[in-house]
C-alpha cells in the first residue's frame, strides 16, 4: 500500500513495476486517482501498474465493524481500474466475497468478468493514453512532511482523492506532477497548475512555480496555500472536510464532521466551481451533462474511446444507516458530449454491440445512454460506420497442422475500418464440442488473423466458426473440413 502510506516522491519506486492496493473509502474514486499518481510514478520500461481493490471497510471508517464492501461499491472500484490505464485490476481479501452472506459481491465481480473483462479485455489492452491534459495537479512530498495544519499522508490521502474527484466529475482530465517535475521545469507544457492542501513547499518547486506563473501559467490552489504566488486565483470551496476522519463513522457518529448527503451537497459545489475556473480547458474534454457520470478518454491511435462509469448511488441498508457511505448503486440516464469530433462518423456502444445515436453541434457530438447501477459503457467513437464483416476459412485443413482464420471489417465504401473493435471467436468441432481457440479478440484497422492449430486427437468432419464484432454486433459463420492425418507406416 505504499502510495498510499508514504510521501509522494516520485523516484521511490525506480525500476520496479508499481503494484498496489486501495481502499474504497469515503468512496471509490479513490481508485483512479491512486492509479494516476502510480501512472505518475511509473518511468518506461518499468510501466506497467497493477491495482488492486481493497474488500475491507476497517472498523469505525463506515461502521462500528469490519464491513465486506457492499456490490456496488466493489464493482465500481474495479470499473475504475479498468477504466484508466493499468496492465492489471484485481481484488484484496477474495475469499469474503465467497462466505455465504457476501455471494452478491462474488456473483457482481462475475458479471463484471462476463460482461466487460472478457469480451472488451483485449480492446482495452490496446487502448493508450488517457485524455490529454493541460492541468498540472501537485501532490507534495514537502507539504506531507512538514504541514502544521494538515500533516501525514494517511490522513489526507482522501482529501488530495476529493480534489482530484471534482476534476473528474466536471470532466477534466488532469496529469499529477511531483515537486521534482516542478522543480525540473516540466510545468512548461500545461496551461494551469492546482495546488491542494499546499501549506509548505520546497524552495526548489517554489522557484518552479514562480517560473510557470512569470511566463503566463495560471496557479489556483485551495484555501490552504500557504506561500506566495502571484497572481494565483484562490478557490472559494473547501474540501477540507475530506480529510480523514471528518468523514468517517468515528466522528460522524459524535455529530462532528460531514456524513455522506452533505459530503456529496460540497462534492457539487466544488465540482461546479472547478468547471467555471478552468472552462478553458474544459473546452478540450469530453465531459458528462451531470456528476454522477464519470468518464475518462483512451485512444487508438488517433481514434478515441469513451469509458463511462455510472456512479450515482444512494444510502443502503448495510451501512446507509451510519450516514457515512453511499453504497448503493442506482440507474442512471446521462449525456457526453466530445469536442472536436468532426471526423466522427459513427458511434457504437461496445458493452451491448449497438450502433449509438448522436447529435452533432458545430465540432462536438452528443448522446445519451442509459445505465444500470454500478455499470459502464466503452464507446467508440470511429471515422467510419461499419458495413460489413468478412470472414475467410480455409477449405480443408489437417490434424496436427495449422490453419489460418481472418476477417475484415469494411465501412459501406468497401474500405477497413479504422480503430479497434473486439471480436469474438467460437469454433467448434464436428460433434459441437467448442474449441479451446474460442476466445475473444480484438480487429485493428478493420483486419484480424489467428493461426490455430487441430490437434492430432482432434475430430475430423466439418467445423463450425462464429465470428462476431461488438460494434455493430455483426455475426458470419464458415465451415472447413478437418482431415486425418495419415498415420506413419508401422515398422513391422
Amino acid at each position: 500500500d505504499p502510495a498510499e502510506r508514504m510521501p509522494f516522491f516520485r523516484d521511490r519506486h525506480r525500476d520496479v513495476h508499481l503494484w498496489d492496493w486501495t481502499y474504497t473509502t469515503p468512496n471509490a474514486l479513490t481508485i483512479p486517482f491512486k492509479i494516476d499518481v502510480l501512472n505518475a510514478m511509473a518511468k518506461a520500461p518499468f510501466n506497467q501498474v497493477t491495482n488492486y481493490v481493497q474488500v475491507l471497510w476497517k472498523a469505525t471508517i463506515v461502521s462500528p465493524e469490519n464491513e465486506c464492501p457492499s456490490a456496488s461499491i466493489i464493482r465500481l472500484g474495479l470499473l475504475y481500474s479498468t477504466s484508466r490505464q493499468v496492465c492489471a485490476a484485481g481484488h484484496w481479501n477474495t475469499g469474503w466475497m465467497r462466505d455465504p452472506q457476501n455471494l452478491d459481491r462474488w456473483e457482481g465481480v462475475k458479471r463484471l468478468h462476463e460482461e466487460l473483462w472478457r469480451p472488451l479485455g483485449p480492446t482495452l489492452t490496446n487502448l493508450s493514453h488517457d485524455t490529454p491534459a493541460k492541468i498540472a495537479f501537485l501532490v507534495s512530498h514537502t507539504n506531507e512532511l512538514f504541514a502544521a495544519k494538515f500533516r501525514g499522508k494517511w490522513q489526507k490521502f482522501s482529501a488530495y482523492a476529493g480534489w482530484w474527484e471534482a476534476f473528474a466529475r466536471a470532466g477534466i482530465s488532469v496529469n499529477i506532477v511531483f515537486e521534482e517535475d516542478v522543480a525540473e521545469g516540466k510545468l512548461a507544457g500545461y496551461r494551469a497548475l492546482f495546488i491542494p492542501f499546499g501549506e509548505v513547499i520546497s524552495k526548489s518547486a517554489h522557484d518552479g512555480i514562480t517560473a510557470f506563473a512569470q511566463s503566463g501559467g495560471r496557479v489556483v490552489a485551495d484555501s490552504n496555500l500557504g506561500f506566495p504566488v502571484a497572481g494565483v486565483t484562490i478557490m472559494k470551496n473547501s474540501l477540507d472536510h475530506c480529510v480523514y476522519p471528518q468523514w468517517a463513522w468515528r466522528t460522524v457518529r459524535h455529530g462532528r464532521g460531514v456524513n455522506a448527503q452533505e459530503r456529496i451537497a460540497r462534492m457539487w459545489a466544488a465540482t461546479e466551481e472547478v468547471e467555471k475556473i478552468f472552462a478553458q480547458e474544459r473546452v478540450d474534454c469530453p465531459t458528462p451533462n451531470v456528476p454522477w457520470l464519470v468518464i475518462n478518454q483512451r485512444s487508438f491511435e488517433d481514434i478515441r474511446y469513451v469509458f463511462a462509469v455510472n456512479d450515482k448511488r444512494s444510502a443502503g441498508n448495510q451501512v446507509g444507516q451510519y450516514g457515512v457511505m453511499l453504497e448503493q448503486g442506482e440507474p442512471l440516464t446521462a449525456s457526453v458530449t466530445v469536442p472536436r469530433a468532426e471526423h466522427v462518423a459513427a458511434v457504437y456502444d461496445l458493452t451491448d454491440s449497438t450502433r449509438t445515436p448522436f447529435s452533432r453541434e458545430g465540432e462536438n457530438v452528443t448522446w445519451e445512454a442509459a445505465y444500470a447501477p454500478a455499470s459502464a459503457k466503452l464507446f467508440a467513437l470511429l471515422p467510419q460506420e461499419i458495413g460489413s464483416l468478412q470472414l475467410t476459412v480455409p477449405e480443408t485443413a489437417q490434424t496436427g497442422s495449422p490453419a489460418t482464420l481472418s476477417a475484415r471489417i469494411l465501412d459501406p465504401s468497401g474500405n477497413a475500418v479504422r480503430g479497434v473493435v473486439p471480436l469474438e471467436l467460437e469454433l467448434r468441432d464436428p460433434q459441437g464440442a467448442r474449441s479451446e481457440f474460442s476466445d475473444t479478440f480484438t480487429a485493428k484497422n478493420g483486419a484480424w488473423e489467428k493461426v490455430i492449430r487441430i490437434a492430432l486427437n482432434d475430430r475430423p468432419g466439418t467445423w463450425q466458426v462464429t465470428l462476431r464484432e461488438r460494434a455493430s454486433g455483426q455475426t458470419k459463420t464458415r465451415y472447413f473440413k478437418v482431415l486425418a492425418k495419415p498415420l506413419p507406416p508401422s515398422r513391422d
